[in-house]
């Protein structure tokens, strides 16, 4: 993470891209061997983690110090500094910590007491990401870029980066509880503004170029399913990443926060807010608590893009305010993030008659965790900013008698963080808008009901919509799942309503399928519209069912889509013989 004041933007902002690193420097170097891919656990949902940040922010153009710890310890000193602190991040359910490295520190004297707070971790069997952080101030530009930093007195150059990579690699290659990430945030490698400094305009191939020489020609020695890629821009966007063959076998690194905009994969840049701020791209009216849930929902799925990119998914940071800090201006005390979506009482700080924002943001981002057995790291677990406790930290170091522990800032967020790391837990929740029982399900834009055609019982075959007729091919058995949560089958066939192949993308296809117990593209969410008629939201994608294009043709196949509030994704439900 870096300190903004603003939402995120291109404007305002030098964002210098360096020569490729597969420049002219390695031309006469043949390249490495490349590791097969290695194989990659079933999901990440194992990193339950935090940050540790410098105690004053991670870029720095010198040593970094951790919070807690000073300049002038060595070794023996920061190892056992940071064992309280590490202790009292397991003690909170955390086993995964993610940690700053520049090439001010490693390599330098400051490496030997950095190591400490690493093996101090390892020690007690928790898992280290070791994440590059850009040094910005007196020798490397006083604003951040988004960029490997080159050499001093050079625009391309990257030796003192490998040399550190190379060192990092040559102390923990070997010691599988620790991660490599090669950059933060590398927004400056797709900055859509670039072009406005006299530099080539940014795109997702830039960063994926400068990826792919890291993994596949400096650094072939990685294991691969220890390496942990960003994704475009401020690590917003993993898909790409995720998608290309020179990545297969890594863990993707996303960021999520509230300030981010939408971020363009055509143009790579930043659109209309996302989550803070006003208007939200694609929102329907009113904007209130589970339009911004739902919207941030939909936001991460299509930044992760597809089923076996999640599985490879660890979202690196998210995080918002926990007490009152210098970052940016703000206050979290008051905030329950345990209240239900949409409440007014849920925002005691803000204006009572709204939903609150930060509520939404941090809900929609823990259940997406939870529900998509997705690994997280929150920014941050320990964090000081000038002497102060960050707005955003998760905890304050507590030295009363002597003694060094951990308080806790917000209850209710580590509530939401315990949800995100637990995929086996249940949050909570309203009870199921629609009784158990047999309906029609009437779509309101087309006045059809939802059928099986003909009632055919192979798997795969399309839901239709078509004039109703009674038959029980029309009629579909709703079952209450518990926390809003429903299968429906239908009554001819006794087959589920499935999205095929747990799609993630507008206009997937809607079928019928054996009904899995468990499996999320067989389940639904019911959100009444207001009126008599409901959404219906697959658990999986969070996309609704849908009428494509208001279609009143008999036979048009159902698909679904990002729910935009029209009549062609609101259903009625009419209890057979009702």
């Amino acid at each position: 993470m870096r300190l903004r004041s603003v939402a995120v933007g291109v404007a305002g902002t030098a964002a210098l891209l360096t020569g490729l690193v597969i420049g002219p420097a390695h031309a006469g170097h043949a390249p490495k061997q490349v590791h097969a891919a290695a194989a990659l656990p079933v999901n990440t949902a194992d990193f339950k983690g935090v940050n540790w940040s410098d105690a004053q922010d991670n870029y720095r153009s010198s040593a970094l110090v951790l919070t807690g710890m000073s300049a002038t310890d060595d070794y023996a000193t920061v190892k056992a500094k940071a064992g309280p602190i590490l202790d009292g991040f397991k003690a909170l359910g955390a086993n995964t910590v993610r940690l700053p490295v520049n090439t001010y520190t490693v390599g330098t004297p400051a490496w030997s007491p950095y190591r400490g707070a690493i093996d101090a971790a390892t020690d007690r069997g928790m898992k280290v990401i070791l994440a590059y952080w850009e040094e910005v101030g007196p020798n490397a530009g006083n604003a951040h870029k988004g960029i490997i930093t080159p050499d001093p007195g050079t625009t391309t150059s990257t030796t003192r980066f490998d040399a550190m990579w190379s060192r990092v690699i040559a102390d923990y290659g070997s010691q599988p509880l620790v991660y490599f990430e090669p950059m933060n945030e590398p927004y400056g490698y797709a900055d859509g503004a670039s072009a406005a400094y006299g530099m080539p305009l940014g795109s997702t191939q830039r960063w994926i170029d400068v990826a792919d020489n890291w993994l596949n020609n400096m650094h072939t020695d990685v294991p691969r399913d220890r390496v942990l890629i960003d994704g475009v821009g401020y690590g917003q966007h993993v898909a790409p990443i995720g998608d290309a063959p020179q990545f297969a076998g890594t863990l993707l690194s996303l960021h999520v926060y509230d300030f981010f905009g939408d971020w363009d994969p055509t143009t790579m840049t930043p659109t209309v807010g996302c989550y803070g701020g006003a208007p939200k791209k694609d929102i329907p009216v009113p904007n209130d608590g589970t339009n911004e849930y739902n919207h941030c929902t939909h936001a991460i799925g299509e930044a992760i893009g597809s089923a076996a990119n999640e599985k490879r998914t660890v979202i690196t940071e998210f995080g918002t305010w926990t007490l009152n800090g210098t970052f940016p201006a703000g206050d979290g005390t008051g905030r329950d993030y345990n209240h239900p979506l949409g409440d007014p009482s849920s925002n005691p700080v803000g204006d009572p008659h709204s939903p609150d924002e930060k509520i939404d943001y941090l809900r929609a981002v823990t259940n997406f965790a939870h529900d998509k057995q997705i690994g997280s790291a929150y920014w941050a677990g320990l964090f000081n900013t000038g002497g102060n406790t960050n707005g955003y930290s998760l905890t304050h170091l507590n030295n009363a008698g002597g003694v060094t522990s951990l308080a806790v800032n917000n209850p209710t967020l580590l509530d939401r963080l315990h949800y995100a790391w637990n995929p086996a837990t249940t949050q909570f929740c309203a009870p199921g808008a629609v009784p158990s029982g047999r309906y029609y399900l009437y779509n309101s834009a087309s006045s059809f009901v939802l059928e099986i055609p003909g009632g055919a019982t192979a798997n795969g075959t399309r839901l239709e919509q078509s004039p109703y007729n009674g038959g029980a091919n029309q009629q579909w058995a709703l079952t209450d799942l518990g926390c809003g949560l429903y299968s429906i089958k239908n009554v001819a066939t006794g087959k589920s309503i499935d999205i095929n192949g747990g799609s993630l993308y507008d206009g997937g296809v809607v079928d019928e399928w054996d009904y899995v117990s468990g499996a999320a593209n067989e389940q639904f969410l019911l959100t009444s519209t207001g009126t008599a008629s409901y959404r219906i939201d697959n658990l999986n994608s969070l996309k609704a069912l849908d009428d494509p294009g208001y279609s009143t043709t008999a036979g048009t196949n159902i698909d679904q889509w990002w729910y935009l509030g029209g009549s062609n994704q609101q259903w009625t439900f009419v209890s057979v013989g009702g």
